[in-house]
């Protein structure tokens, strides 16, 4: 049996500090929530893909950011990580292909309010350019930062 880092919803990187952008390194601690900016425009988590473990398990228990990079292009972690599982024109079926953007995602604020969102709208699309709207969903500091 393989037990592991599992599940269908990932925690904000940018809370728990596992993982930081490119350029720049630790503290690898999380932050509290008493220091986001904006609470109730902070994601908390969202739903993932398996990118952590073997694929084929449900999600991984981190979801990298807007702000993370993953792959090649900076900003590509939310949309490498991430899950579409409602109404997207196709299925996510490796790490390396981002969701559908136009895919529905259920998402969970630091508030404690839950909506449904389009990928596009907290994730971007691999290769666009920087989006402040999209990097404040994940931004502690309410700045389109990491942290």
């Amino acid at each position: 049996m393989q037990l592991g880092n599992v599940s269908s919803w990932g925690i904000n990187d940018d809370l728990v500090g596992w993982w930081s952008p490119p350029g720049i390194t630790g503290p690898f601690l999380p932050t509290s929530d008493t220091a986001a900016a904006t609470p109730a425009n902070l994601i908390d988590f969202a739903e993932t893909y398996d990118w952590l473990c073997l694929e084929g398990y449900p999600g991984s228990s981190l979801a990298l950011s807007y702000l993370d990079r993953k792959g090649s292009h900076l900003n590509d972690g939310a949309a490498l990580t991430l899950q579409a599982p409602y109404q997207a024109s196709y299925v996510k079926t490796s790490v390396n292909q981002p969701a559908d953007p136009g895919g529905i995602n259920n998402v969970g604020f630091l508030d404690g309010h839950v909506k449904s969102m389009k990928l596009g709208q907290i994730a971007g699309i691999v290769g666009n350019p920087y989006d402040i709207n999209i990097a404040n969903y994940w931004s502690v500091g309410g700045n389109g930062t990491w942290r």
